[in-house]
Order: structure tokens, then sequence, then C-alpha cells
């Protein structure tokens, strides 16, 4: 049974590693590469399709006045669990290409931050998990759902956690203000808050970001120890209950982002 073609940010990437590969010119780097890649599309897809089925979800329910039966709430349940597992997987397969990528000193788009988000988050599913049923997904018009982790908790506790990540970071000698706007429980849908904690982070633990670090900072970090170790457990802890910032939000935008930085690599022979 034929299927409707669905297209992605890597096509025409994934069309040229093909054209290079017939030409027998391809490097090979570019096999692998190419190979991450085609996981990386069929991930996106998983993801788009899920975000279309929580939209249709979402609109079906809005229309109707009757009782939601178990079978409709068991699977949109399903589909929030979908959003969280396909980030991961999406955030996985980043990583992976990035440490391919990285052994020929080569950097995909925050590859720091996408790395720290795998090893703490991806890799400690058992810690997630306890905030997941404080979770849920998030999806902005016409866009690709994400997940969106918190810990429920009165308004007047949820200050006193602000105080506390505040108190940790002035620890570890940086200064981080928490605005008004931040005291929400879905902090990670509020505009501007992943990019401050990861700006926070940074600071604690340069190599977090290549991108501020210099030339020789990216050449030592090569064969230097995780760039996770300056972060303190309990920072951790209370990112996790606070909110812990994605390291990408908006799919769609970094996919294209990728594709440009791959784009002015080579791999051909």
């Amino acid at each position: 049974m034929s299927q409707t073609f669905q297209s992605s940010p890597f096509d025409d990437l994934i069309l040229y590693f093909f054209e290079i590969a017939s030409e027998k010119t391809i490097s090979s780097r570019g096999v692998l590469v190419a190979k991450e890649l085609r996981i990386l599309r069929s991930i996106y897809i998983s993801m788009l399709n899920t975000s279309t089925f929580m939209n249709m979800s979402k609109a079906n329910t809005a229309k109707t006045s009757r009782k939601v039966t178990i079978e409709e709430l068991v699977s949109f349940d399903d589909v929030g669990l979908k959003v969280v597992l396909n980030y991961a997987n999406f955030i996985s397969q980043l990583n992976r290409l990035g440490r391919l990528l990285k052994r020929n000193r080569k950097l995909i788009p925050d590859y720091s931050r996408i790395k720290f988000y795998r090893n703490k988050v991806v890799e400690h599913w058992d810690v997630y998990i306890k905030t997941v049923l404080g979770s849920g997904s998030v999806q902005k018009k016409g866009g690709i759902a994400l997940p969106s982790s918190f810990e429920f908790m009165p308004s007047l506790e949820r200050k006193k956690l602000g105080v506390k990540l505040t108190t940790e970071f002035q620890k570890n000698g940086v200064d981080i203000q928490l605005d008004d706007k931040f005291s929400v429980i879905n902090v990670c849908e509020v505009d501007g808050y992943s990019e401050l904690i990861y700006e926070c982070l940074e600071k604690i633990s340069p190599q977090l970001n290549f991108r501020k670090i210099g030339f020789l900072g990216k050449i030592f970090s090569f064969w230097g120890e995780s760039e996770n170790k300056e972060i303190s457990k309990r920072l951790i802890k209370l990112l996790f209950a606070f909110g812990f910032p994605r390291p990408i939000n908006d799919v769609e935008t970094f996919s294209n982002q990728l594709v440009a930085n791959l784009s002015k690599m080579k791999f051909t022979n």
C-alpha cells in the first residue's frame, strides 16, 4: 500500500549523499554521516506524525460535549508519551552525529548543550520519570510538539524552589535573575528560559559552549574530560524540579540550521 511522501529539512542533503555515493566520490566519513542523517530523518517524520495526530485529537475533543472514552484517553496519553520519546530519540541521534563529526574536529549547532541534555535527562530516565507525571506536551501552532517537564507544587513552594535554584547558582559563582515571568509552573515554555539557564551553566563550565571558548579551547576539549564535570548534582536536581531546559525549542528551525552547517563540510574524497 502506497503512502504519501512526507518531506523533511534533510531531504536535499540526503539526495546529495546518494549522488556522490553513486559517483563513488563519497568519503568514508560521508558514508557514516549519510546513514546517521537517514535515521535522523526517520525520527523527524515520527515527530511530525505525532504532532499532526495530537492536533487532530485536540480538535476532535474540542468539538464534542460527550464524555471522553477510555480508548480516547489512553490514546491521547500515548501521544504525550510519544512526544517525550521522540524528542529523546532526536537528541540521542544528534548526539551520535555530533560525536562522529567531532572526531574530525567538526561541530553541529549547540552540540555541547545537546550532549549535556542527553547525558543528564535522556540517560537518566529514572530521574526524569519522577517529573513526567507533572509533565505534558506543548505545541505551537503548526509546529512540532515538544515535551514540557515540571514538578507540580503550590505557587509559594515554587517561589521557594526558585530561591534555592538562584542560591545554588550563586554558590557556583553565577548570579542569575529569575524574573516573575519564570515563576509559572511550565517555565520551559517561557521565551528566554532555556537560553538563560544554559548561559548560566556555561559560566560554571565554559566547555559547555564551544561557541565561546575559542579555537584552542575547542582543540583541548577533544582530549579533555567530560564538559559536565563542574555541574553539581544538586544543581541538576533543582533543575529537574524547577524545569529542565531543552537545548532545542524549535525542531524545524534547528534542523534547517543543521543542514546549512553540514552543507559547508566536505564529504568527498
